[in-house]
């Protein structure tokens, strides 16, 4: 990520690299997001990512499996939910990947004992640290040489019962209600 104003779309290339990803800060569901492969689309891709908002990053594309995490905090304790894959033929989880049918959810995630337990202990110190309350999602980027890419924090995960954390829920053995119970006691 860098921070450049005014901006030289030259040192924004020179610095991020590409592909890259420019989108807006706040917001969601990748509204303003563009990824960039080329030099020539720079300009577009801020001008687009500023229609969100008044802030626009740029970092750098990392190739590698959509991951995500759901954990919450139930009588000071912190749980993690199993882990889940999202697979998608669009170029990144976009909002047609989202929202329009266009990825697959895969929970849990077909990795190995390892590369599951570094994610959910991982989710857990990041929930720690950042000091959630209640449920959040937790999305990284898994390279093919294993290395764990720390995305964001969703902290208002969807709730609705096609989302990542009604499905993680369920594959944890737990009921949705029970669940929903447990976070507002």
């Amino acid at each position: 990520m860098i921070f450049i104003t005014p901006y030289s779309v030259r040192e924004i290339v020179r610095r991020v690299g590409l592909p890259m990803f420019v989108k807006p800060t706040v917001g969601g569901s990748s509204f303003g997001v563009t990824k960039v492969k080329c030099e020539e689309e720079v300009e577009a891709a801020i001008r687009h990512a500023f229609t969100e908002c008044d802030m626009v990053i740029a970092e750098e594309a990392i190739e590698g499996r959509e991951i995500t995490n759901g954990v919450y905090k139930v009588h000071g304790s912190i749980r993690k939910l199993p882990v889940t894959e999202i697979v998608t033929d669009r170029e990144y989880f976009d909002y047609e990947a989202k929202y329009l049918g266009k990825s697959d959810e895969i929970c849990p995630a077909p990795l190995d004992a390892d590369t599951t337990s570094r994610i959910q202990n991982m989710s857990e110190r990041i929930y720690s640290f950042m000091g959630c309350s209640g449920v959040v999602r937790i999305d990284y980027i898994l390279t093919k040489e294993g290395d764990i890419y720390f995305l964001e924090v969703n902290t208002v995960p969807g709730m609705t019962k096609e989302s990542l954390i009604p499905r993680q829920v369920e594959v944890a053995g737990l009921e949705l209600k029970d669940f929903i119970s447990q976070l507002l006691d």
